[in-house]
Protein backbone atom coordinates (compact mmCIF):
# COMPACT_ATOMS: atom_id res chain seq x y z
CA UNK A 1 0.00 0.00 0.00
CA UNK A 2 1.37 3.40 -0.76
CA UNK A 3 1.73 5.58 1.74
CA UNK A 4 -0.30 9.30 1.28
CA UNK A 5 2.34 12.27 -0.52
CA UNK A 6 1.64 15.84 -0.10
CA UNK A 7 3.35 17.73 -2.92
CA UNK A 8 4.06 21.52 -1.84
CA UNK A 9 4.85 23.49 -4.92
CA UNK A 10 6.63 26.73 -4.27
CA UNK A 11 7.59 28.00 -7.75
CA UNK A 12 5.81 27.15 -10.88
CA UNK A 13 5.45 28.76 -14.27
CA UNK A 14 7.44 30.32 -17.01
CA UNK A 15 10.75 32.02 -16.27
CA UNK A 16 10.80 35.28 -18.13
CA UNK A 17 12.42 37.75 -16.07
CA UNK A 18 15.30 38.17 -13.52
CA UNK A 19 15.67 35.89 -10.39
CA UNK A 20 17.90 37.05 -7.98
CA UNK A 21 20.87 35.30 -7.07
CA UNK A 22 19.86 32.76 -3.36
CA UNK A 23 16.50 32.07 -4.86
CA UNK A 24 15.75 28.49 -4.51
CA UNK A 25 12.82 26.54 -6.23
CA UNK A 26 11.88 23.69 -3.88
CA UNK A 27 9.64 20.36 -4.07
CA UNK A 28 9.14 19.08 -0.62
CA UNK A 29 6.83 15.59 0.56
CA UNK A 30 5.98 13.90 3.67
CA UNK A 31 5.45 10.23 4.81
CA UNK A 32 2.69 9.94 6.81
CA UNK A 33 3.12 5.98 7.42
CA UNK A 34 5.25 3.52 7.88
CA UNK A 35 5.99 2.08 3.78
CA UNK A 36 8.26 2.07 1.36
CA UNK A 37 7.52 5.22 -1.62
CA UNK A 38 8.50 4.67 -5.01
CA UNK A 39 9.06 7.72 -7.42
CA UNK A 40 6.54 7.17 -9.37
CA UNK A 41 6.33 7.94 -13.13
CA UNK A 42 3.72 10.03 -12.23
CA UNK A 43 5.46 11.97 -9.45
CA UNK A 44 8.80 11.68 -11.53
CA UNK A 45 7.42 13.89 -14.30
CA UNK A 46 7.87 16.91 -11.61
CA UNK A 47 10.55 15.59 -9.43
CA UNK A 48 14.08 16.32 -9.74
CA UNK A 49 16.08 13.64 -11.66
CA UNK A 50 17.22 11.09 -11.09
CA UNK A 51 14.25 9.31 -9.25
CA UNK A 52 14.51 8.19 -6.35
CA UNK A 53 13.12 5.54 -3.31
CA UNK A 54 12.33 7.38 0.39
CA UNK A 55 11.60 4.77 3.20
CA UNK A 56 10.05 6.11 6.22
CA UNK A 57 11.31 4.39 9.96
CA UNK A 58 7.75 5.75 11.49
CA UNK A 59 4.37 6.75 11.49
CA UNK A 60 5.03 10.03 10.74
CA UNK A 61 8.36 11.32 9.07
CA UNK A 62 9.69 14.67 8.81
CA UNK A 63 9.45 16.49 5.32
CA UNK A 64 12.09 14.97 3.21
CA UNK A 65 12.96 17.82 0.88
CA UNK A 66 14.52 17.65 -3.09
CA UNK A 67 16.32 20.87 -4.35
CA UNK A 68 16.35 22.62 -7.70
CA UNK A 69 19.14 24.56 -7.77
CA UNK A 70 18.64 27.33 -10.91
CA UNK A 71 21.31 29.22 -12.98
CA UNK A 72 21.49 33.05 -12.33
CA UNK A 73 19.71 34.64 -14.97
CA UNK A 74 19.11 38.82 -15.62
CA UNK A 75 17.28 40.22 -17.94
CA UNK A 76 19.36 42.48 -20.43
CA UNK A 77 19.56 46.31 -18.95
CA UNK A 78 16.69 48.64 -20.42
CA UNK A 79 16.81 51.37 -23.03
CA UNK A 80 17.14 54.58 -21.21
CA UNK A 81 15.98 58.24 -22.11
CA UNK A 82 18.68 60.88 -22.03
CA UNK A 83 16.55 64.09 -21.15
CA UNK A 84 16.96 67.35 -23.12
CA UNK A 85 20.24 69.67 -22.13
CA UNK A 86 19.94 72.19 -19.69
CA UNK A 87 22.95 74.80 -20.56
CA UNK A 88 24.11 77.81 -17.88
CA UNK A 89 25.68 79.46 -21.33
CA UNK A 90 27.47 82.25 -19.38
CA UNK A 91 29.51 79.69 -17.89
CA UNK A 92 30.15 77.52 -21.17
CA UNK A 93 28.41 74.20 -18.56
CA UNK A 94 25.48 72.58 -18.64
CA UNK A 95 23.63 69.26 -17.28
CA UNK A 96 22.96 66.33 -18.43
CA UNK A 97 20.59 64.07 -17.02
CA UNK A 98 19.13 60.41 -17.58
CA UNK A 99 16.31 57.84 -16.29
CA UNK A 100 16.68 55.51 -13.34
CA UNK A 101 17.63 51.78 -15.48
CA UNK A 102 16.63 50.00 -12.33
CA UNK A 103 18.26 47.70 -9.06
CA UNK A 104 19.55 45.63 -11.67
CA UNK A 105 22.14 48.52 -13.39
CA UNK A 106 25.59 48.72 -11.88
CA UNK A 107 26.60 52.03 -13.58
CA UNK A 108 26.26 54.37 -16.56
CA UNK A 109 28.61 54.99 -19.72
CA UNK A 110 28.53 58.63 -21.01
CA UNK A 111 30.06 59.16 -24.56
CA UNK A 112 30.92 62.89 -25.44
CA UNK A 113 32.24 63.37 -29.09
CA UNK A 114 32.21 66.33 -31.62
CA UNK A 115 30.49 64.21 -34.48
CA UNK A 116 27.12 62.71 -34.38
CA UNK A 117 28.53 59.14 -35.39
CA UNK A 118 30.73 59.09 -32.00
CA UNK A 119 33.94 58.69 -33.90
CA UNK A 120 36.73 58.69 -31.11
CA UNK A 121 34.56 59.71 -27.98
CA UNK A 122 35.35 60.63 -24.45
CA UNK A 123 33.72 57.86 -22.36
CA UNK A 124 33.09 58.58 -18.72
CA UNK A 125 31.56 55.83 -16.43
CA UNK A 126 29.63 57.22 -14.03
CA UNK A 127 27.24 55.66 -11.21
CA UNK A 128 25.22 58.97 -11.31
CA UNK A 129 22.05 59.65 -13.45
CA UNK A 130 23.74 63.06 -14.19
CA UNK A 131 26.11 64.65 -15.10
CA UNK A 132 27.72 68.35 -15.43
CA UNK A 133 30.19 69.00 -18.88
CA UNK A 134 32.19 72.14 -18.67
CA UNK A 135 34.06 71.21 -21.26
CA UNK A 136 37.20 74.61 -22.24
CA UNK A 137 36.35 76.36 -24.67
CA UNK A 138 37.58 75.69 -28.39
CA UNK A 139 37.19 75.86 -32.08
CA UNK A 140 35.52 72.66 -32.09
CA UNK A 141 31.81 73.94 -29.88
CA UNK A 142 29.37 71.66 -30.98
CA UNK A 143 29.23 67.81 -28.92
CA UNK A 144 27.30 65.05 -28.71
CA UNK A 145 25.90 62.40 -26.11
CA UNK A 146 24.67 59.60 -25.37
CA UNK A 147 24.27 56.79 -22.60
CA UNK A 148 23.51 53.28 -21.77
CA UNK A 149 23.28 51.19 -18.92
CA UNK A 150 25.75 48.71 -17.62
CA UNK A 151 25.13 45.59 -15.82
CA UNK A 152 26.22 41.87 -14.57
CA UNK A 153 24.03 40.24 -17.84
CA UNK A 154 25.74 42.85 -20.02
CA UNK A 155 25.45 46.33 -21.51
CA UNK A 156 22.02 48.14 -22.85
CA UNK A 157 21.67 49.11 -26.03
CA UNK A 158 22.76 53.71 -26.70
CA UNK A 159 20.21 55.90 -25.82
CA UNK A 160 19.22 58.62 -27.89
CA UNK A 161 21.61 61.55 -29.21
CA UNK A 162 21.25 65.10 -27.16
CA UNK A 163 23.37 68.02 -29.15
CA UNK A 164 24.36 71.61 -28.07
CA UNK A 165 26.48 74.18 -29.66
CA UNK A 166 29.10 75.69 -26.88
CA UNK A 167 31.12 78.63 -26.42
CA UNK A 168 34.06 79.25 -29.25
CA UNK A 169 37.44 80.20 -28.88
CA UNK A 170 40.61 80.36 -31.65
CA UNK A 171 43.96 81.21 -30.58
CA UNK A 172 44.82 80.56 -33.80
CA UNK A 173 48.20 77.95 -32.85
CA UNK A 174 46.11 75.48 -35.29
CA UNK A 175 46.37 76.68 -38.81
CA UNK A 176 43.49 74.76 -39.72
CA UNK A 177 41.14 75.70 -37.59
CA UNK A 178 38.83 76.94 -40.27
CA UNK A 179 39.26 80.15 -40.80
CA UNK A 180 39.75 81.58 -44.52
CA UNK A 181 43.23 81.17 -46.31
CA UNK A 182 43.46 83.68 -49.44
CA UNK A 183 46.32 84.79 -50.95
CA UNK A 184 45.04 87.38 -53.82
CA UNK A 185 46.96 90.48 -55.02
CA UNK A 186 45.36 92.56 -53.48
CA UNK A 187 45.07 91.27 -50.02
CA UNK A 188 46.11 88.44 -47.85
CA UNK A 189 44.12 86.25 -44.85
CA UNK A 190 46.13 83.68 -43.35
CA UNK A 191 47.87 82.48 -39.81
CA UNK A 192 50.82 83.82 -38.82
CA UNK A 193 52.87 83.44 -35.34
CA UNK A 194 49.88 82.23 -33.33
CA UNK A 195 47.26 84.98 -34.72
CA UNK A 196 45.32 85.56 -37.70
CA UNK A 197 46.38 88.30 -39.97
CA UNK A 198 44.68 90.45 -42.76
CA UNK A 199 47.56 91.93 -45.27
CA UNK A 200 46.18 94.43 -47.64
CA UNK A 201 47.15 96.46 -50.79
CA UNK A 202 44.27 98.43 -51.56
CA UNK A 203 42.07 100.53 -49.94
CA UNK A 204 38.30 100.99 -50.88
CA UNK A 205 37.37 97.82 -49.14
CA UNK A 206 36.34 96.73 -45.43
CA UNK A 207 38.03 93.12 -45.53
CA UNK A 208 36.28 90.61 -43.61
CA UNK A 209 36.94 86.90 -43.17
CA UNK A 210 34.21 85.22 -41.45
CA UNK A 211 34.76 82.98 -38.06
CA UNK A 212 34.36 78.54 -38.87
CA UNK A 213 31.73 78.92 -35.38
CA UNK A 214 28.58 77.63 -35.37
CA UNK A 215 25.42 80.40 -35.44
CA UNK A 216 23.89 81.20 -32.58
CA UNK A 217 21.11 84.13 -31.60
CA UNK A 218 22.72 85.38 -28.23
CA UNK A 219 26.30 85.71 -27.56
CA UNK A 220 29.47 87.58 -27.27
CA UNK A 221 32.02 88.33 -29.81
CA UNK A 222 35.72 89.43 -28.82
CA UNK A 223 39.08 89.45 -29.73
CA UNK A 224 42.42 91.01 -29.34
CA UNK A 225 43.45 93.56 -32.20
CA UNK A 226 46.54 95.10 -33.30
CA UNK A 227 48.09 96.95 -36.29
CA UNK A 228 51.28 95.05 -37.35
CA UNK A 229 53.83 97.52 -39.11
CA UNK A 230 53.45 101.38 -39.37
CA UNK A 231 50.43 102.22 -41.12
CA UNK A 232 48.19 102.90 -38.13
CA UNK A 233 45.27 104.95 -39.57
CA UNK A 234 42.67 102.64 -40.32
CA UNK A 235 39.83 101.18 -39.13
CA UNK A 236 39.75 96.75 -37.29
CA UNK A 237 36.82 95.79 -35.77
CA UNK A 238 34.50 92.56 -35.17
CA UNK A 239 31.48 91.17 -37.09
CA UNK A 240 28.63 90.12 -35.28
CA UNK A 241 24.68 89.22 -36.55
CA UNK A 242 25.98 87.87 -39.81
CA UNK A 243 23.57 86.29 -41.74
CA UNK A 244 24.06 83.02 -44.01
CA UNK A 245 25.17 84.58 -47.33
CA UNK A 246 26.76 87.75 -45.52
CA UNK A 247 24.85 90.12 -47.54
CA UNK A 248 24.28 91.60 -43.35
CA UNK A 249 26.29 92.23 -40.50
CA UNK A 250 26.94 94.68 -37.95
CA UNK A 251 30.78 95.89 -38.09
CA UNK A 252 32.21 97.16 -34.58
CA UNK A 253 35.38 99.11 -35.31
CA UNK A 254 37.72 101.33 -33.94
CA UNK A 255 39.81 104.21 -35.44
CA UNK A 256 43.03 103.80 -32.70
CA UNK A 257 44.79 106.83 -34.35
CA UNK A 258 42.14 109.24 -33.62
CA UNK A 259 40.90 107.33 -30.37
CA UNK A 260 36.92 106.81 -31.61
CA UNK A 261 34.84 104.16 -32.01
CA UNK A 262 31.98 103.37 -34.97
CA UNK A 263 29.00 100.76 -35.31
CA UNK A 264 27.85 99.96 -39.15
CA UNK A 265 25.30 97.78 -40.53
CA UNK A 266 25.37 96.09 -43.93
CA UNK A 267 22.39 96.17 -45.49
CA UNK A 268 21.74 93.37 -47.81
CA UNK A 269 21.95 96.06 -50.71
CA UNK A 270 25.41 96.58 -49.95
CA UNK A 271 24.98 99.70 -48.83
CA UNK A 272 26.72 100.66 -45.01
CA UNK A 273 23.84 102.52 -42.53
CA UNK A 274 25.98 104.25 -39.52
CA UNK A 275 24.12 103.31 -36.07
CA UNK A 276 26.53 104.88 -33.50
CA UNK A 277 28.90 107.90 -35.51
CA UNK A 278 32.65 108.18 -35.12
CA UNK A 279 32.83 108.66 -31.11
CA UNK A 280 35.89 109.38 -29.16
CA UNK A 281 36.75 106.98 -26.63
CA UNK A 282 40.22 107.65 -24.52
CA UNK A 283 40.91 104.29 -22.99
CA UNK A 284 41.51 103.32 -27.16
CA UNK A 285 45.37 101.87 -27.21
CA UNK A 286 47.12 103.79 -30.07
CA UNK A 287 49.39 102.66 -32.76
CA UNK A 288 50.05 98.97 -32.68
CA UNK A 289 49.08 98.88 -29.51
CA UNK A 290 46.55 95.65 -28.65
CA UNK A 291 42.88 96.26 -27.94
CA UNK A 292 40.28 94.07 -26.57
CA UNK A 293 37.16 94.50 -28.31
CA UNK A 294 33.88 92.99 -27.38
CA UNK A 295 30.20 93.27 -28.89
CA UNK A 296 27.30 91.44 -27.20
CA UNK A 297 24.55 90.24 -29.76
CA UNK A 298 20.63 89.22 -27.99
CA UNK A 299 18.24 89.15 -30.91
CA UNK A 300 18.84 93.13 -31.54
CA UNK A 301 20.22 94.08 -28.15
CA UNK A 302 23.58 95.26 -28.51
CA UNK A 303 26.18 96.15 -26.07
CA UNK A 304 29.63 97.03 -27.39
CA UNK A 305 33.22 97.39 -25.47
CA UNK A 306 36.77 98.39 -25.74
CA UNK A 307 39.19 97.21 -22.80
CA UNK A 308 36.41 95.93 -20.67
CA UNK A 309 34.78 98.97 -20.45
CA UNK A 310 31.05 99.49 -21.83
CA UNK A 311 30.95 102.46 -24.44
CA UNK A 312 27.59 102.01 -26.19
CA UNK A 313 24.18 100.57 -25.75
CA UNK A 314 21.47 99.99 -28.57
CA UNK A 315 18.56 98.29 -29.96
CA UNK A 316 18.28 96.96 -33.40
CA UNK A 317 16.39 94.68 -34.99
CA UNK A 318 17.50 95.13 -38.81
CA UNK A 319 19.22 91.79 -38.04
CA UNK A 320 17.57 88.54 -35.97
CA UNK A 321 17.61 85.16 -35.73
CA UNK A 322 20.81 82.72 -35.85
CA UNK A 323 23.98 84.67 -37.18
CA UNK A 324 27.35 84.67 -37.40
CA UNK A 325 30.71 86.39 -36.13
CA UNK A 326 34.16 87.40 -37.80
CA UNK A 327 36.97 90.27 -38.15
CA UNK A 328 37.31 92.91 -40.16
CA UNK A 329 39.59 95.80 -41.07
CA UNK A 330 39.90 98.65 -43.81
CA UNK A 331 43.05 100.43 -44.41
CA UNK A 332 43.44 104.56 -45.05
CA UNK A 333 43.29 105.30 -48.57
CA UNK A 334 46.56 107.16 -47.69
CA UNK A 335 47.91 103.84 -46.51
CA UNK A 336 46.58 101.10 -48.31
CA UNK A 337 49.78 99.20 -48.05
CA UNK A 338 48.75 97.87 -43.79
CA UNK A 339 48.39 94.86 -41.63
CA UNK A 340 46.41 94.24 -39.01
CA UNK A 341 46.41 91.29 -36.24
CA UNK A 342 43.63 89.20 -34.65
CA UNK A 343 44.06 86.84 -31.66
CA UNK A 344 41.92 84.70 -28.97
CA UNK A 345 38.81 85.45 -30.94
CA UNK A 346 35.39 84.02 -28.71
CA UNK A 347 31.76 83.47 -29.75
CA UNK A 348 30.55 83.28 -26.09
CA UNK A 349 27.21 81.78 -25.98
CA UNK A 350 25.18 78.29 -26.61
CA UNK A 351 22.52 76.80 -28.04
CA UNK A 352 20.15 73.26 -27.88
CA UNK A 353 19.21 71.27 -29.60
CA UNK A 354 22.13 71.72 -32.65
CA UNK A 355 20.87 70.62 -35.68
CA UNK A 356 22.05 70.14 -39.14
CA UNK A 357 20.93 73.17 -40.36
CA UNK A 358 23.06 75.33 -37.93
CA UNK A 359 26.40 75.21 -40.11
CA UNK A 360 29.22 77.09 -39.80
CA UNK A 361 29.52 80.71 -41.28
CA UNK A 362 32.26 79.90 -43.64
CA UNK A 363 30.43 76.82 -44.99
CA UNK A 364 29.02 78.87 -48.37
CA UNK A 365 32.91 80.05 -48.82
CA UNK A 366 34.82 77.29 -49.00
CA UNK A 367 33.74 76.52 -52.54
CA UNK A 368 33.24 80.54 -53.52
CA UNK A 369 35.95 82.96 -55.16
CA UNK A 370 38.35 84.74 -52.80
CA UNK A 371 36.22 88.09 -54.06
CA UNK A 372 33.24 87.00 -51.26
CA UNK A 373 35.77 87.84 -48.61
CA UNK A 374 35.32 91.71 -48.90
CA UNK A 375 32.50 94.34 -49.76
CA UNK A 376 33.42 97.54 -51.26
CA UNK A 377 33.08 100.72 -49.02
CA UNK A 378 34.53 103.92 -49.63
CA UNK A 379 34.73 106.08 -45.95
CA UNK A 380 32.46 109.63 -46.05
Amino acid sequence: MKGHVQKRHFWSGVLISCLLAGVLLVHSLQVLSASQLAASEEWGETAVAPAHTLTASSGITPPVTSTLYLPIIFSPPPAIALQPIQAVCATNSWTLTWDDGGPNVQAYELQESHLSTFDQPVTITLTETQYVASPPLSPDHLYYYRVRALALSGVGPWSETQSIIGSFLDTFDDPNSGWPKVSDSNYTFGYVNGEYEITTQQAGAVYRPISPNYFLNTYTVEADVHWQGTATDGLYGILFGVVQDVSQYYLFSIYPSTQQYRLLRRAADGSFVELVPRTTAANILTGNGVNHLAAAWDNGQITLSINGVAVESLTNTAITGLTGAGVGMSPNPAHPAAAVRFDNFQVLGCKTPADSSNTPATTPFHAQPPSLTFDTWIEE
